[in-house]
């Protein structure tokens, strides 16, 4: 039953009860997890980079709010730009 009324807290929007500053480095550690794992997954599939990081960005809005999402957000696209599309680097 608990697991219920937890899902249910996330999907109305009341997060996960966290210190304000965590939900910040969680939100970073998100796009910082997407990269790596968009990294592992390069020498199978060059394309679609933006699609790695929407799992990120979603579970951080979902969990965190909506300003660790904005800033996971902003990461994720300065990283896949600058890192991922051509030229690299």
């Amino acid at each position: 039953m608990s697991n219920r009324s937890s899902l249910v807290r996330i999907l109305r929007g009341e997060g996960v009860a966290l210190a304000p500053w965590a939900r910040y480095v969680l939100g970073i550690f998100l796009a910082g997890a997407a990269a790596a794992a968009r990294m592992a997954m390069l020498p199978l599939n060059g394309g679609f980079t933006f699609l790695t990081f929407y799992p990120a960005i979603v579970i951080s809005a979902l969990l965190f709010g909506t300003r660790p999402a904005l800033l996971t957000l902003a990461l994720s696209a300065g990283i896949a730009e600058y890192v991922f599309m051509p030229p690299f680097w």
